[in-house]
């Protein structure tokens, strides 16, 4: 009869490695906002350098022009510290969701650790069970003879 090995806390571990896997796909959705952010700034950036370019590309150029692009180049660099600031955000996001998979993964490893110690400690009880049998047959085998 084969005694088959169960570890007393396998809820737990998959709880935890259900817990790792949310935090890893958390890290990923943040990664991909972060990378989106960052785009955007590189966008903004490309879009003023372009602004620039054009301005001084124009061979004729009048003072409304110049209110037009000083307006244009207010309105950029608005948006180009509001980008900066939700690009540092996303970063700030990054960083917890890293930390928290940390954590998640740690906790994981704890457990199959115990597991591990458990599983050890259930063959060295085995082992010893069937050493104590082996012992109590030819203690019988040999008081009989």
């Amino acid at each position: 009869m084969a005694i088959k090995f169960k570890y007393s806390m396998e809820s737990i571990l998959q709880y935890r490695q259900y817990t790792e896997d949310e935090k890893k796909m958390q890290l990923a959705k943040f990664t991909m906002e972060l990378n989106k952010e960052k785009q955007g700034l590189v966008d903004l950036q490309n879009s003023i350098e372009s602004a620039v370019e054009q301005k001084l590309s124009k061979v004729k150029y009048n003072v409304s022009d110049e209110i037009m692009f000083v307006g244009h180049m207010e309105s950029f660099e608005r948006k180009l510290v509001k980008q900066r600031a939700t690009v540092v955000e996303a970063e700030r996001k990054v960083e917890r969701a890293r930390k928290e998979l940390e954590e998640a993964t740690k906790d994981r490893k704890i457990m199959e650790s115990l597991g591990e110690k458990e599983f050890n400690r259930f063959v060295a009880d085995l082992d010893a069970k069937e050493a104590k049998e082996l012992d109590d047959m030819v203690t019988t085998r040999f008081n009989r003879a």
